[in-house]
This record gives C-alpha cells, sequence and structure tokens, in this order.
C-alpha cells in the first residue's frame, strides 16, 4: 500500500510538512486513548538513526546516509515453516532518505508489539515523498528468530531486529525512526479543529458506533477509528492511511 504525494518546495514549509509527518506517527499507536500531556505538546516519541543510537532532534539529514548492508543471522533452531531466501537489495533514488513510523503498545523499559509500521521514502531533491504501509500481521521471515509476525520484531529484538527484518524481507533498510509509544494523537487532530472521515465500513461494536458516511472526528473518536482491530489488519491499515492522507491536507 503507497501514498504519494507533492512535497512543498519552501525549505520552511518543507521542515514544517516533516515535522508534522513525524507527528502523524503518533496516530500509529494501536492502544487505549491517552490524555493530552502537561506541556500541550504530544508526547511519548522516541526518534533515532540507523546506527540505534538516539537522536538529539527530529530534523532530517538532506541526503541518505549509505550504511553497510548487514549478514543476517540465521534461525537458531529448525522450524516448520522453511525461511525464503533474502531480498535483493532496493537501489533508491539518490538523495532518498528512508523513515520508519512505528506505533508500539506499550511505554519503556518494556516493548509492546508495533501494530502499525510505515515506512516514508522522502527526496527534498525532488520534493517527493511516499507513505509504503506493512500490516503487523505479516508472516516472514525474522532474522535469528524464524518465521513469525512483523509487529513481534520489535518486542523481540528491538530496532536492530526491526531493520534486519525489513532488510532481509524487503531489500529496505530505514535511515531514521520515530516510535511513538503513546496515543496522544488526540492533541494533533483537536489542535487542527477535527477531521471530517468518511467511513467507508461501519464499526458497530467499537467508538460509539460509527455507520457508513461523513463524520466529523474529534481526537478521541479519530484515534479510535484507527487502533480499531476486529476486522482484518489490513482494513484498520487503510484506515490509518486514509486519516493520514486527511492529516497530510490540513497540515
Amino acid at each position: 500500500m503507497e501514498i504519494k504525494r507533492t512535497l512543498p518546495t519552501d525549505h520552511k514549509r518543507w521542515l514544517a510538512f516533516v515535522m508534522g509527518f513525524l507527528a502523524l506517527s503518533l496516530i500509529f499507536a494501536g492502544c487505549n486513548p491517552g490524555g493530552r500531556p502537561s506541556s500541550g505538546q504530544p508526547g511519548g516519541v522516541e526518534a533515532g538513526l540507523a546506527s540505534f543510537t538516539a537522536s538529539p532532534t527530529l530534523t532530517p539529514s538532506p541526503t541518505a546516509t549509505s550504511t553497510p548492508w548487514p549478514t543476517f543471522s540465521l534461525a537458531l533452531e529448525t522450524w516448520p515453516t522453511p525461511a525464503p531466501p533474502p531480498a535483493d537489495r532496493v537501489e533508491l533514488p539518490e538523495g532518498t532518505t528512508v523513515w520508519l513510523l512505528l506505533g508500539a503498545e506499550d511505554e519503556k523499559p518494556t516493548r509492546g508489539r508495533t501494530q502499525a509500521i510505515h515506512l516514508l521514502l522522502v527526496n527534498e531533491r525532488l520534493s517527493k515523498a511516499s507513505v509504503i504501509s506493512i500490516p503487523g500481521s505479516t508472516y516472514l521471515y525474522l532474522p535469528g528468530q524464524g518465521m513469525g509476525r512483523m509487529n513481534t520484531a520489535w518486542p523481540l529484538g528491538g530496532m536492530k531486529l526491526v531493520y534486519d527484518t525489513l532488510g532481509y524481507n524487503f531489500g529496505l533498510q530505514p535511515d531514521r525512526y520515530v516510535v511513538a509509544h503513546e496515543t496522544e494523537f488526540t492533541w494533533l487532530v483537536n489542535d487542527l479543529g477535527g477531521l471530517e472521515v468518511s467511513v467507508l465500513y461501519p464499526i458497530r461494536d467499537d467508538c460509539g458506533g460509527l455507520p457508513a458516511g461523513l463524520h466529523s472526528m474529534d481526537g478521541k473518536k479519530t484515534l479510535c477509528y484507527v487502533s480499531h482491530h476486529a476486522d482484518d489488519d489490513v482494513f484498520r491499515t487503510i484506515r490509518q492511511q486514509q486519516v493520514l492522507q486527511l492529516l497530510f491536507t490540513k497540515l
């Protein structure tokens, strides 16, 4: 699943867009809504570099940093489902930076499953960006662990295993990452004045009931909409992308 948009060409608007886009990662924490932080700003976000060392800022580098392609670990035991061969490395256009946006269930020091995995590919030179979403229930090879769900890589092996899993199965590794531990997304939506969301498939047993049609949603209801998981994981990913597009328009 992929979203493509043209970025603003003005540098200040570009930086504002990136910061706003990183804030959007808050919507992808598939857990219960949290209150607005006392500082008045969204919190609970962890950011870092490909070296897995926390970054002091969220400012993207103008060009992607070339990192060595890893040697992937073998499974520690024989599994009933054999591991597929590793994917070929994807060659990206020059100047492309890959951001990984994760939404985790729990805060540190524990690691919850990442029920949302989104790759943001940004090329500042071309003023283009694309979002690739990977459903958390995707069944694939976790290097050194065996076959499993994509959403278990973070709790099993931290960011290194997430990076290795993406590289092994998709031939792509991020340059930067953002992990949203808390669903402070409600602040962002409320600050933007809410969203007009077109509900394609009714949600009857959650979110106060949402029949199909256009709904005015505040932050809490929008959070419930993107976190609802009674149906297929793919449908939840589609809802996340839908809200992402609405927020992109408002930002």
